[in-house]
């Protein structure tokens, strides 16, 4: 008797059952949409939520001040290095061979004030680098390749002010465009053999990125001590050394003359002097 009850009761529950319509298989569809789309939304959210991000190490009030100040001198760098560019580029009396340098210097330091001051100030505010490491391996590339050209500019200009002191005649009949341009050229040549193959290329060399994906440098300044070492060297210090070197010398032969003039203010009176007492 039990078994009867039951067969019919499983009887009567199949012939209630019947395949869907096409609205309520679009709706059944719709539901299942929703549901994985919801549960998606929550797994991110808890990825977001769970990850680690470090904390800024600054308050709001002084992410503000430093936000504030990094752009006023952004801007004033941008502004003021565009303006020497416009000035040369407009002016044909201001394309002497000198302000060729200055131009190629204003050129780095438009770089440094727009792509790696902005940067540099987000990275600091947040204290961490939010932007991926291809975007970080770029910024580093730029920044590095424009501030090194910016020394070995200045570098130039120091060579250039010592000959024009210390050899005013022989040194202005060989100062011409041509071996300007060639300067030019290799301070920026140098920069960017310098930096930016290294920066892009040390992870495959390491075989692998050990930068955190938080943080941004120069992966071979924190795995290869040698080569920082030598990096430091040829990019800053002896640039630095050689132009105090230079304006040293500079200020060492302008004093000698300083000295001198007299003498021959002197002797310009005594033959003066001589020629109209002898009419």
């Amino acid at each position: 008797m039990v078994i009867g009850i039951i067969s019919l009761s499983c009887k009567k529950f199949l012939c209630n059952i019947r395949p869907l319509s096409v609205g309520e298989r679009a709706t059944a569809e719709r539901v299942d949409v929703m549901l994985i789309a919801s549960n998606y939304s929550v797994n991110l959210s808890d990825l977001a939520l769970g990850s680690d991000l470090p904390p800024s190490p600054f308050s709001l009030a002084q992410k503000i001040v430093i936000a504030f100040f990094a752009s006023v001198l952004s801007v004033l760098t941008v502004v003021g290095n565009s303006m020497v560019m416009i000035s040369f580029k407009i002016d044909k009396q201001l394309q002497t061979i000198s302000n060729y340098f200055l131009f190629s210097l204003a050129v780095a330091d438009f770089a440094v004030g727009l792509i790696s001051m902005p940067l540099y100030t987000m990275f600091t505010i947040y204290g961490y680098w939010p932007l991926g490491p291809h975007i970080c391996d770029t910024w580093l590339a730029l920044d590095y390749l424009a501030s090194n050209a910016s020394v070995l500019n200045l570098l130039i200009i120091s060579f250039d002010r010592y000959f024009s002191v210390t050899r005013p005649l022989t040194y202005r009949a060989k100062r011409t465009t041509r071996r300007a341009t060639v300067m030019i050229g290799g301070a920026w040549g140098f920069s960017l053999i310098l930096w930016p193959p290294w920066i892009y290329a040390w992870p495959y060399i390491d075989g692998e990125r050990k930068v955190p994906e938080r943080e941004c440098y120069i992966q071979f300044i924190e795995t290869n001590q040698f080569i920082t070492f030598g990096t430091a060297i040829a990019a800053f210090y002896v640039p630095v050394t050689v132009m105090c070197f230079l304006y040293y010398k500079i200020w060492r032969e302008t004093k000698k003359r300083q000295k001198d003039l007299p003498n021959l203010q002197g002797g310009k009176k005594h033959d003066s002097s001589k020629r109209s007492n002898s009419r």
